[in-house]
C-alpha cells in the first residue's frame, strides 16, 4: 500500500513540475513583453502585469525547488524547512511588487502621466487569459 502511494506522489510531483515549468516559461515570455509594452506606451497598469509576471516566475521557480526538495528528501521536517521558507519568498516578492506598484502609480498621478494605447499590451493579456486559464 505504502509503495502505491509513493509511485501515486512520485507521478503527482512529476506532473507538477512539468506545469511549473511551463508556467515559469511563459511568466517570463510574458513579462518580457508586458514590461517593454508599458515602456512604450507609458503604462503603469501594463508595467504591473509585466512585473506581476516576473514574481509570478520567481514564485514558480520558488515552487519547484520546493518540489525538488520532496523529490530528493525522504525526511520530512526538511520538506517542511523548505515548505516554510518557500511561502517566505513567495511573500516577500508580493509585497515588493504591491509597493512597487504603488509608487510607480503614486509618481503617475502626480505627474499627471496619461499612458498610450497599446495593441501588445492588449494582445498579451488576450493571450495571458487563453494560456493561463
Amino acid at each position: 500500500m505504502a509503495t502505491a502511494r509513493t509511485a501515486a506522489r512520485s507521478t503527482q510531483l512529476r506532473r507538477a513540475l512539468r506545469l511549473e515549468y511551463v508556467t515559469v516559461g511563459w511568466n517570463l515570455v510574458e513579462g518580457v513583453l508586458a514590461v517593454a509594452a508599458a515602456l512604450a506606451a507609458g503604462s503603469v497598469a501594463l508595467l504591473g502585469f509585466g512585473v506581476d509576471s516576473f514574481v509570478e516566475s520567481t514564485s514558480g521557480s520558488v515552487l519547484i525547488w520546493r518540489l525538488l526538495a520532496e523529490r530528493r528528501a525522504a525526511d520530512p521536517e526538511r520538506v517542511e524547512r523548505v515548505e516554510r521558507m518557500a511561502q517566505q519568498l513567495v511573500a516577500g516578492s508580493l509585497v515588493a511588487l504591491a509597493l512597487f506598484v504603488t509608487v510607480d502609480a503614486t509618481r503617475s498621478l502626480w505627474q499627471r502621466d496619461v499612458p498610450d494605447s497599446s495593441t501588445v499590451g492588449i494582445g498579451v493579456l488576450a493571450v495571458s487569459v487563453a494560456v493561463m486559464w
